[in-house]
């Protein structure tokens, strides 16, 4: 009879896998397939994906211009403004460089400005409010007022609309472009 020697192993409380030659070879095919198969699945899901974006993003390329006929090798390049808020730590910084509110008349004296802000549906009330002294300046180039807060609250919708239209002509009236 033969005999067979028999190996003490010290486990030490680990865990202890042994394979024979034949074992490992199935259990290594069995991992690379299974890897295989999740390689493919992910495949075939992100070409599904990028097939509904590119029928996505192709019409909508499509309503912004036509394609042309001949594409350069490169591929064209679209592109599309993101606003974005600025950071916290900003704020700071722009309510130290509020500045009041403007109204700037370019190129018309005092009874034109009058004239126009009549014309843009003001009252009488507001119209003269507007135009006190503490609030308007006249050059020659320009009309200056300086309404208070009170006076713009004071304005209806459909004024306030036509006038800031007005105002927004001219660059130099920052917050009603």
């Amino acid at each position: 009879m033969i005999r067979t020697k028999r190996r003490e192993h010290s486990t030490d409380g680990g865990t202890v896998i042994q394979f024979s030659v034949l074992g490992l070879v199935v259990f290594s095919v069995s991992l690379v397939v299974s890897a295989a198969i999740a390689v493919y699945t992910m495949d075939l899901n992100s070409r599904k994906s990028s097939d509904k974006n590119s029928k996505v993003v192709s019409s909508s390329t499509e309503s912004h211009t036509n394609a042309s006929a001949s594409l350069s090798p490169w591929g064209d390049l679209i592109t599309s403004d993101v606003l974005l808020d600025p950071p916290d730590e900003y704020l700071a910084f722009e309510l130290e460089n509020i500045k009041s509110e403007l109204w700037r008349f370019p190129g018309l004296k005092a009874d034109q400005v009058r004239a126009e802000l009549e014309r843009c549906g003001l009252s009488a009330d507001q119209v003269r409010r507007a135009m006190e002294l503490s609030q308007a300046e006249t050059s020659s180039s320009e009309t200056l007022i300086r309404p208070d807060d009170a006076l713009v609250m004071s304005l209806s919708r459909a004024a306030r609309a036509k006038l800031y239209e007005h105002l927004s002509l001219t660059d130099d009236n920052h917050y009603m472009r």
